[in-house]
C-alpha cells in the first residue's frame, strides 16, 4: 500500500497542508485546554471539559485519517463536523458586538472555505 499513490503532487500537498493545519490547531487547543473549556462554559455548553475532550478527539482522529491517507473521506467528514460545530459556537457574527463582528464574519467565512476544501476529500 502506497500513501497518496492516486494523487497528483498538488493534491497530496493540499491534503497534507489541510491535515497540518488541523494538527497545529488541535495541539494548540489541547495546550490551552482550561482556557478553551472556559470559553465553552461561557457559551453555555454543558460539561465543557467533556465536550472539549470529545471535540479534540474527533479533530485528532479526523486529522490522522486524512494525514495517513487512510479512510480519507471519513476523516474529512469528521473534520467537517468539527468545523461546523466550532463555527456555530464561536463565530456567530450576527450576535457579536459591532467591534467584534468583522473578525467573527471573517472567521466564519474562512471556515466555510475550510469546509469546501474538506468536501473535495470526502
Amino acid at each position: 500500500m502506497s500513501f497518496y499513490a492516486e494523487h497528483t503532487a498538488a493534491q497530496a500537498a493540499g491534503q497534507i497542508l489541510i491535515a497540518g493545519f488541523f494538527l497545529f490547531q488541535g495541539v494548540k487547543n489541547a495546550r490551552l485546554f482550561a482556557v478553551n473549556a472556559g470559553r465553552l462554559a461561557a457559551k453555555g455548553v454543558p460539561l465543557p471539559s467533556v465536550a472539549l475532550a470529545l471535540g479534540l478527539g474527533v479533530q485528532f482522529v479526523g486529522t490522522g485519517l486524512v494525514l495517513a491517507d487512510w479512510r480519507r473521506g471519513l476523516g474529512a467528514i469528521l473534520l467537517i463536523g468539527f468545523t461546523v460545530v466550532a463555527t456555530a459556537l464561536f463565530h456567530r457574527f450576527w450576535q457579536a458586538p459591532p467591534a467584534e463582528r468583522g473578525l467573527d464574519l471573517l472567521l466564519f467565512t474562512y471556515n466555510l472555505l475550510v469546509i469546501g476544501a474538506l468536501l473535495m476529500m470526502a
